[in-house]
């Protein structure tokens, strides 16, 4: 009787015990699965590139909202014919994102090429069109407008019902707009960009290309017309004036921590800090960017900057007002470039007692050049 017993309170306990065992692996699946996010990989180019010309590869590497870090990220672009043009290897920065800049040679294939991304696993390919530049293949419409207004870029290729790459660039030579499609079967196409209300003022260049041959045109963004007076002769209120930029235009040297700000010639207020930005030559934005406004000064709080890294900084159109008649600023850009890393000098590490044959000579020469040891004075190092 008591193995009966025992033999039902066993099995009793095992079903216990292996139904706890199904509904812990039921409940830790799903959290293994969710916990485990792959890695996504994005990837950012311009339609269009000519021969000669030079343009920017970016992205992000992140697992779900979380940026992969230091992670290296390899980038193979091959030409028209299919040959490896170049293969390089960057890092990812603290973001998650990456950049790396490209030149054309003059020389370069027209037609479709390809950019491969990879890292952590994953991999993206984009195609870009290169053309070689035909005159009339492009036309901007109206060449003059104003922020807000639409511009029409259109042309016709030696060919139809071929993909069409447009990309337009600011007068700070950064991409604004891209965009591809099919030309029609007569090689026409069409292209519409409305500009954005903070749109920057001057020349901004335009690149088409399709069917292995490639457009540049032009459009000038210009500051809108101000207001007449009345009968009486109205007087136009005057909009604020830099007086000084800090760093100064074009500066050279400008060390990692430098202020970064513009003086006017009058008070100021503020009206809108918030789209104040300060971005790299691979138009990636500073962190920790923070506009202050007080008195006649615009100041900037930013994060270090990089060693020999050229900067610009873009304060919009309405960013502050003057103080005396609420007339906001016009659009405002410049540039700076910060100092080089010095690197320091590399000890010589020879000394007049120790002999290239003696028998310590090496491992001496190895301990001065790491930094360990230095000698004397005079030249002399007196081993044991």
């Amino acid at each position: 009787m008591p193995r009966i017993e025992l033999r039902k309170f066993t099995c009793f306990w095992s079903l216990v015990f292996l139904f706890l065992l199904l509904l812990y692996l039921a409940l830790a699946a799903p959290v293994s699965l969710s916990a485990a996010q792959e890695p996504e990989l994005t990837l950012n180019i311009p339609a269009t590139v000519i021969p000669g010309g030079s343009f920017i590869v970016s992205g992000t590497l992140k697992a779900g909202d979380t940026p992969l870090v230091n992670k290296p990220v390899g980038l193979t672009i091959k030409d028209a014919r299919g040959a490896i043009f170049a293969a390089a290897e960057t890092r990812t920065d603290a973001d998650g994102s990456f950049a790396e800049e490209f030149t054309l040679p003059a020389d370069a294939p027209a037609g479709t090429w390809e950019i491969h991304v990879a890292g952590e696993s994953t991999h993206r390919m984009k195609n870009f069109t290169v053309g070689v530049l035909t005159t009339g293949v492009a036309t901007a419409i109206p060449a003059s407008l104003k922020r807000g207004e639409t511009v029409t870029i259109s042309g016709v290729l030696p060919q139809g019902n071929v993909e069409v790459g447009l990309t337009i660039y600011d007068p700070n030579g950064r991409v604004v707009f891209v965009d591809q499609k099919k030309a029609a079967v007569d090689g026409k196409y069409q292209f519409n960009y409305t500009l954005p209300a903070e749109a920057v003022l001057g020349t901004y260049k335009v690149l088409v290309a399709g069917a292995e041959t490639a457009g540049q045109t032009t459009f000038t963004v210009t500051a809108p017309s101000s207001p007449g007076g009345g009968g009486g002769g109205g007087v136009t209120p005057s909009k604020p004036e830099v007086d000084k930029y800090e760093p100064a235009q074009n500066a050279k040297d400008v060390a990692l921590d430098a202020p970064v700000g513009v003086t006017f010639k009058q008070e100021i207020k503020a009206e809108d800090l918030t789209k104040v930005s300060i971005k790299d030559d691979k138009n990636k934005e500073v962190t920790g960017v923070k506009a202050a406004v007080s008195g006649k000064a615009l100041t900037l709080a930013h994060d270090k900057f990089n060693y020999e890294t050229k900067y610009t900084v873009t304060i919009p159109q309405g960013t502050i007002k003057r103080e005396d008649n609420n007339t906001e600023n016009d659009a405002i850009t410049w540039s700076f470039t910060t100092l080089k890393k010095e690197v320091p000098p590399v000890p010589k590490c020879e000394f007049t007692d120790v002999p290239a044959g003696h028998w310590a000579a090496a491992y001496i020469k190895a301990l001065c050049e790491k930094g360990i040891i230095a000698g004397y004075p005079d030249g002399t190092y007196k081993p044991g």
